[in-house]
């Protein structure tokens, strides 16, 4: 019996030998969440797979089913990888995107909306879109809220009270506390405060600029959620903490 073929955007997240000729690919989906397709031949040089099989790659893809891995029949590609490899800066934002979502979801989970950021975000850094500190935080509120773990900015997570000055973010109990609540969390200032809160609603193309104090604590603070949330660090965070 032939393997059922389904047909789906996808970008390419990550990949991995598999044999003397083939490698795993792995796919965050438009429709199917994040799926596991082995791709043959492509490490022979000449495979027409080989450019669809790239890191960061954006295409349209005709995958047969399996038992335990998927694999893929045809690709058509979108945008090419290496639009994001020419960067320095660039590479390592984008590194850490998909390391974001990658981490964030689990294989086959359904997860439209981890596509579409996904997809926005290296878009952004492949047209030229400044890899800094802004794109970055907001990648990160992004990620959270996505995977339903969005931080409190508003009041304190804790007793509700509207922030003082000095506001800390506690990752333990999601968000932003007062001084009383929050004796433990990491101090971002009312400056890094309005600067996070207005980073979870700006568009790409309206990012607004990190504040002259704070930011430094706000980076630190959204990166100490998501390794507690995770329960690790990332891998792609050293290059970025290097550039």
């Amino acid at each position: 019996m032939a393997a059922a073929l389904y047909k789906t955007e996808a970008i390419v997240l990550r990949g991995y030998p598999f044999g003397e000729a083939d490698r795993v690919i792995v796919l965050q989906t438009a429709e199917h969440g994040k799926v596991r397709d082995v791709a043959k031949g492509v490490s022979r040089g000449k495979s027409r797979l080989a450019a669809a099989a790239q890191l960061f790659t954006h295409g349209s893809y005709l995958l047969w089913q399996g038992r335990e891995l998927d694999g893929i029949s045809q690709a058509d590609i979108v945008r090419q990888s290496h639009l994001l490899t020419a960067d320095l800066g660039a590479l390592a934002a984008a590194s850490y995107a998909v390391e974001l979502v990658d981490s964030f979801w689990e294989d086959r989970q359904e997860a439209p909306e981890a596509f579409a950021l996904l997809r926005e975000n290296l878009d952004w850094l492949s047209a030229g879109g400044p890899p800094g500190a802004p794109f970055l935080r907001r990648l990160e509120l992004q990620v959270l809220a996505a995977a339903g773990f969005a931080p409190e900015l508003e009041a304190c997570v804790q007793c509700g009270r509207a922030l003082a000055a000095e506001a800390r973010y506690v990752p333990s109990r999601g968000g932003l506390c007062c001084p009383a609540c929050g004796g433990e969390g990491r101090p971002v200032g009312p400056a890094g405060a309005a600067w996070l809160r207005a980073l979870a609603g700006a568009d790409l193309d309206r990012l607004p600029p990190p504040p002259g104090q704070g930011a430094a604590d706000v980076a630190a603070a959204l990166y100490s959620h998501v390794t507690y949330i995770l329960g690790h660090p990332l891998r792609s965070r050293g290059m970025l903490e290097i550039l």
